[in-house]
């Protein structure tokens, strides 16, 4: 597989990278899941709004969602 990758990638034109540090703040979390990933500090009670990173499924989700999004570019 990664031999077929670099021959493909040795006929373009371009390369292009991707910085995915903060990809995981790209994922808004439901509203009815968000009281799955409160805690407690001193100011009160929080609750993520966006997927941090660590939640079980978190990786499964944006490697999805990755997939997804380059699923059309496969060819090249």
């Amino acid at each position: 597989m990664v031999d077929e990758m670099i021959r493909k990638v040795g006929r373009g034109h371009y390369i292009s990278l991707f910085d995915a540090k903060l990809g995981y703040w790209q994922f808004l979390v439901r509203p009815e899941d968000r009281w799955l990933t409160a805690f407690v500090a001193h100011e009160g009670l929080y609750e993520w709004v966006r997927m941090p990173f660590g939640l079980r499924n978190a990786g499964a989700t944006f490697v999805r969602a990755v997939t997804s999004i380059l699923q059309p570019l496969q060819q090249f």
